[in-house]
């Protein structure tokens, strides 16, 4: 049985700037490039490889003109779906 972890968390939250990014037709490149990233690191925080630092969360948002807030609100809500999951698993 897994619990819901640090990583997990990380790689949702790349997954919510990722489907975010491509909503506000922006390529990886481009956001790496605005944020003084490589494509590398960016593709690392997009899939939860590397812990992503609040201030890079803050101006991604700010980039796809969008509250940090609403990065959570999903992250938040599959957290719920697998601690209920992992709980009837119990």
């Amino acid at each position: 049985m897994e619990s819901y972890g640090v990583m997990q968390f990380y790689k949702q939250l790349g997954q919510e700037i990722q489907e975010n990014r491509k909503l506000a037709g922006m390529s990886r490149r481009a956001l790496a490039q605005k944020l003084g990233l490589t494509y590398q690191q960016m593709y690392k925080y997009e899939v939860g490889q590397n812990k992503l630092a609040a201030h890079y969360l803050s101006q991604i948002a700010g980039h796809l003109q969008m509250p940090v807030a609403a990065f959570f609100d999903e992250v938040r809500a599959e957290r719920k779906i697998v601690a209920e999951i992992t709980f009837r698993e119990i």
